[in-house]
């Protein structure tokens, strides 16, 4: 009799299996009805390598020979095969690199080798093709002299490199501070390797090499000599100034060791650095920057360069380009000479002289764009103003006060202090007209600037100023005897003979501040960065650094008197050895120029010259 449970049980075991067989393929972890042909596709293979140095077969490589290929698409590395096995015997795997070379050191003469490069990346390798090459032969001579020597300088460093040459298993350096260097002559260094880096060098020395190859049978001949210097990358320049002209400004700096060029980068904002200012490029010093607008301000900073970089910016220097009188740029410095009664005239360019005849000792001078005018203190001819036309040298004598000493010129007027009368003379350009105006006890220098006339009262201890469109005046104090004055956009600057300083008058306010010079100052000159004072008992000239009022001393004639300044340089009236000193303000290195006897003051055309006639 069958048993009716067990049969129940089978029949719903085997329902059940069929029922999975059914729907096995309608269901799936995931969840029915899913789209399979969606989603990222899986990673390839990368391509073979396809291209070989030395190409497949070569024969007569070098045996300092390096392996390269060629890049395979898709490939991230690549396993580098290399052995003198003979395929089908398993290559040796060497690496896997990056790269797309490999050196496998030193290898031996006359010998095959093989070697296979497989691209690899994430989804795996793709084997490459097996290639060979042949070395060179051994050697029975010594090798031949290195080609393609080449020096290349660092900081403190050379490095020398060159050609493998066939046959060569090393390299010796010689080399020496002295050009013609041999194996006799120089410093070897053996069994180098290039490019080799000889560091430890002295920076501006010339180091001279030549190179040797070298094998199992001897010692090359020397190499072509090669030579480099090494350096770094230059400081930034020093003693930067900018002086104003008419419409320009010109920059200067000391030059700076190492130094090939230099870039000047400008900006009507202060602050100016190479990442914010508009850069000139490969200029040299003094470069005049034309083109500018009058009345507005120009910041400036300078960098050196040369073939390791650019140097950091200098310290900022500024100006403002002005059309007032004298602002145009002469060619000519003037000089009185008082004991021959005659102005030298030195053209800038090749110090050649000319000489003009005047009245009776010749003290100050101003020049403007049309006429030098000359002040004569003496009794003979004296009391009278010398007008000289540039352009033929003719000459008008004008009747002024007694003893006149220092003399200013600007667009309308010639402004002449009278020593001995107490007064100034304003002479009038257009008809030669002359007003008086009382000043202080024994007028000596005159300076002027748009709106005011600031003169020296030497024996009153004080400046007047006069402003010009009234003839109103007031009194400043200064320092005893006072001499020689200038002015600039914000200050006056009056040289104290008597007590060895300057009295610095700040035009906004008239305060005073007193800066220590060298014995009997008498002459002054300003320029956009500094003031330049003679100091006759010294023989010496201060320059006066505005930004700070810290001095450097330089060393001239004997009696300097009379100074102007330019763009490049400082002028200066020796009266005892009867000579100019020209110092050139980029490094004050200086030139001496003969003139006539007694040389007292100087006049150029710069914006500055009628700034400074002292006594």
């Amino acid at each position: 009799m069958i048993n009716t449970k067990w049969l129940r049980i089978g029949m719903i075991c085997l329902l059940m299996g069929i029922m999975m067989l059914g729907f096995g393929g309608l269901c799936s972890k995931e969840g029915g009805n899913k789209d399979t042909t969606s989603g990222s596709s899986e990673p390839t293979p990368p391509s073979p390598v396809t291209i070989s140095n030395p190409v497949d077969g070569t024969t007569n490589v070098s045996i300092s020979e390096s392996l390269s290929w060629g890049s395979a698409a898709g490939a991230t590395s690549y396993d580098v095969y290399f052995s003198v096995n003979i395929p089908p015997i398993t290559l040796v795997f060497k690496t896997n690199t990056s790269g797309i070379n490999y050196n496998p050191g030193p290898l031996d003469y006359n010998t095959t080798y093989w070697w296979r490069i497989d691209s690899v990346n994430s989804a795996g390798s793709t084997t490459g093709n097996v290639w060979s090459f042949q070395t060179e032969t051994a050697p029975t001579t010594p090798p031949s002299a290195p080609s393609g020597v080449y020096a290349s300088a660092g900081n403190q460093q050379v490095t020398v490199s060159w050609n493998n040459v066939s046959g060569a298993t090393s390299y010796n350096i010689y080399w020496s501070t002295v050009s013609g260097v041999t194996k006799a002559t120089g410093t070897k260094i053996s069994g180098v390797t290039g490019p080799y880096v000889h560091t430890g060098r002295t920076n501006g020395t010339t180091y001279y090499y030549v190179v040797t190859a070298v094998n199992s049978y001897g010692e090359s001949s020397e190499s072509s000599q090669v030579s480099a210097t090494p350096d770094t990358i230059p400081s930034a320049p020093s003693g930067v100034s900018a002086t104003a002209g008419n419409t320009q400004v010109t920059i200067n700096w000391n030059n700076v060791s190492g130094a090939t060029s230099y870039n000047v980068y400008w900006s009507t904002t202060s602050g100016v650095t190479k990442a914010t200012g508009t850069k000139i490029s490969g200029v040299t010093s003094p470069y005049v920057h034309t083109g500018r607008t009058n009345g507005t301000t120009y910041y400036y900073v300078v960098t050196a360069v040369n073939s390791y970089g650019e140097s950091s910016e200098s310290s900022q220097v500024s100006a403002i380009p002005t059309a007032g009188g004298g602002t145009a740029v002469d060619d000519y410095v003037w000089v009185t000479n008082q004991e021959s009664d005659n102005v030298t005239r030195i053209k800038k360019s090749d110090l050649t002289k000319t000489t003009i005849a005047v009245g009776d000792w010749p003290m100050g001078v101003a020049v403007d764009e049309t006429y030098c005018w000359v002040t004569n203190w003496g009794s003979g001819s004296g009391n009278t103003v010398t007008r000289i036309k540039k352009s033929d040298l003719s000459t008008t004598t004008i009747t002024v006060g007694t003893g006149p000493l220092g003399i200013a010129v600007d667009e309308t007027y010639c402004w002449v202090a009278n020593q001995l009368s107490g007064n100034v003379t304003r002479l009038k350009k257009s008809d030669l007209s002359t007003t008086t105006i009382t000043v202080g006890t024994a007028p000596t220098g005159v300076a002027i600037d748009v709106t005011y006339v600031w003169v020296a009262n030497a024996s009153s201890a004080n400046v007047t100023r006069i402003k010009k469109s009234d003839s109103s005046k007031t009194t400043i104090s200064v320092g005893p005897d006072p001499i020689g004055v200038a002015a600039d956009a914000t200050y006056v600057w009056v040289a104290n003979s008597d007590t060895d300083n300057v009295t610095r008058i700040k035009k906004s306010d008239l305060s005073t501040t007193t800066i220590t010079v060298g014995t009997w100052p008498y002459g002054v000159a300003v320029d956009s960065n500094y003031i330049w004072v003679t100091n006759m008992g010294s023989d010496t000239v201060t320059r006066i650094l505005k930004s700070d009022s810290s001095t450097t001393t330089i060393n001239v004639g004997t009696s300097p008197i009379g100074v102007a300044v330019d763009a490049t340089y400082c002028w200066v009236a020796n009266s005892n050895p009867d000579y100019v000193t020209r110092i050139l303000k980029s490094d004050s290195s200086k030139t001496t120029i003969s003139v006539g006897p007694a040389p007292f003051a100087l006049g150029d055309m710069t914006g500055y010259a009628y700034d400074n006639i002292p006594q």
